[in-house]
């Protein structure tokens, strides 16, 4: 855990970042689904997206729970 904490919080901005894309991607698919002859193939690679940054999202926001719970206790690994 040598990140400073300037490098956290420049994670944390990154992870904000990818939760905006998250939400216009997922904008984007309902956009097309509400369309009278949705692509399928759009719809389902703007799943495949969302799915995929919140997995990293959900990566990324462990790892920094995890940094600070550390940080609060004191118990480095």
């Amino acid at each position: 855990m040598s990140a400073s904490p300037v490098a956290r919080i420049e994670q944390l901005e990154e992870i904000e970042k990818d939760v905006i894309s998250i939400l216009q991607t997922a904008g984007a698919t309902l956009l097309e689904i509400a369309k009278d002859r949705p692509a399928q193939k759009t719809v389902d690679n703007h799943t495949q997206k969302v799915m995929a940054d919140i997995k990293s999202v959900e990566q990324n926001l462990s790892e920094q729970i995890k940094y600070l719970t550390q940080v609060s206790t004191g118990k480095f690994n």
